[in-house]
């Protein structure tokens, strides 16, 4: 008797193999319902680089949204 391959049912799929939360939202349109820019993700940085001199310890997504769990529709 052949055992029953249990990766047919992503349920039973081990994490490694399961389709991620990311892997699903990189399939929705961004929440700004457009992409950014080089430009845009440049100027975040340049900003960090030479803007924010009395910020410490701080996360800046660049993003679109996707942190804020806006994810798009």
């Amino acid at each position: 008797m052949l055992a029953k391959d249990s990766s047919a049912n992503p349920a039973n799929a081990s994490p490694r193999h399961r389709p991620s939360a990311s892997a699903s939202s990189a399939a929705r349109p961004p929440p700004l319902r457009r992409n950014g820019t080089v430009e845009e993700v440049a100027a975040a940085a340049l900003f960090l680089a030479e803007s924010a001199t009395f910020t410490t310890n701080v996360e800046l997504a660049v993003d679109g949204g996707f942190a804020q769990g806006l994810g798009g529709h």
